[in-house]
């Protein structure tokens, strides 16, 4: 069963989704709460613990977003809005994991909310996965992470991960298994779904995991050397930031215990 929350200022609209809801997914969904402002939204998602938040574009403000990072664990996401802006908030926030465009079509809510139970029920059969969104690395050390893929979504051991590469609106995934997953999201996108404790950006164009560098070479052109021989390039501008994390201050293998106020009065 999933339990989920509707922030939606505008009553028709959430009518409307709600409707949709019950007829569709009244056996697998239950409705804990409706809010229309985060003001009154965020003390009940910390009380109730719900699987799914669907929020209004406009409730998701730097302060709200700043509150969901930080949620243990953290909800589905799926942002609905009214313009195309949506897109350019799921490419900047990985733990949203879906959108829907308003004013509500049915289909497209048949569908979204299909993948979030899809999503879910992979999420309690897999051990220790976890779901596209409870990224933040504040949250602690986690050991896998959901992939999102064309086809759906891949459990990937974190510390097998050795780099990423970027390819303009896709990004390419390689494991120590030299098994190349494809996710069709931007490595700016995949850089906020791991923990920046173990991940550093070398290049415009590559993610890599601190723990699989050998070496790193000044000549002809900055660069690392990677366990398995393979080389990748290292920019100019993030040189000097790589070099201090590999040798002046060494890296954690774990993050630090993360400093969050639980009281919600001071998130407002």
């Amino acid at each position: 069963m999933l339990h989920y929350i509707v922030l939606e200022p505008n009553p028709q609209q959430c009518s409307a989704f709600l409707d949709i809801m019950g007829r569709h997914f009244s056996q697998t969904t239950q409705l804990v709460d409706t809010h229309t402002s985060p003001l009154s939204a965020m003390p009940a998602i910390l009380a109730e613990k719900p699987d799914a938040l669907f929020i209004d574009q406009e409730a998701l403000t730097p302060l709200f977003l700043y509150f969901l990072r930080h949620l243990k664990p953290l909800p589905l996401v799926c942002a609905t809005y009214t313009t195309p802006i949506a897109l350019d908030l799921l490419l900047e926030n990985p733990f949203i994991l879906d959108s829907l465009s308003k004013p509500f079509k049915e289909s497209d809510c048949q569908l979204a909310v299909s993948r979030i139970l899809t999503l879910q029920q992979q999420l309690i059969s897999s051990a220790g996965a976890l779901p596209v969104n409870e990224y933040a690395p504040s949250l602690g050390l986690v050991s896998k992470v959901a992939l999102p893929t064309n086809q759906g979504f891949e459990f990937e051991n974190i510390d097998e991960i050795v780099y990423c590469e970027g390819q303009v609106n896709y990004t390419k995934v390689v494991t120590n298994q030299k098994r190349e997953i494809v996710l069709p999201k931007t490595l700016k996108f995949v850089e906020g779904m791991l923990p920046k404790h173990l991940f550093a950006r070398i290049h415009k164009s590559f993610l890599v995991n601190l723990n699989y560098i050998k070496a790193y070479y000044r000549t002809d052109g900055s660069r690392i050397k990677l366990l398995d021989g393979t080389t990748l390039p290292v920019s100019h501008r993030r040189r000097d930031a790589l070099v201090d994390r590999l040798v002046k201050r060494p890296f954690p293998l774990e993050p630090s215990p993360p400093k969050i106020d639980p009281n919600v009065e001071s998130l407002l």
